[in-house]
C-alpha cells in the first residue's frame, strides 16, 4: 500500500488491528509495537 506520509501509514494500520501486519519498513514495525507495548504497559499487561 501507498500512504501520503509516516504518520498516516502507522495510523492506517492501527485502526486494522490484528487484521493487518507491516512487514516493512522497518520503522513502521517498530512504532507499531512501541504504540502496543505503551498501551499494555498503561492497563498493567506485560508483554
Amino acid at each position: 500500500m501507498t500512504f501520503q506520509d509516516p504518520r498516516h501509514a502507522e495510523w492506517a494500520l492501527w485502526q486494522l488491528t490484528t487484521n493487518a501486519e507491516a512487514l516493512a519498513p522497518q520503522w513502521l514495525r517498530d512504532s507499531l509495537r512501541n504504540r502496543a507495548a505503551a498501551i499494555a504497559t498503561h492497563y498493567g499487561m506485560s508483554s
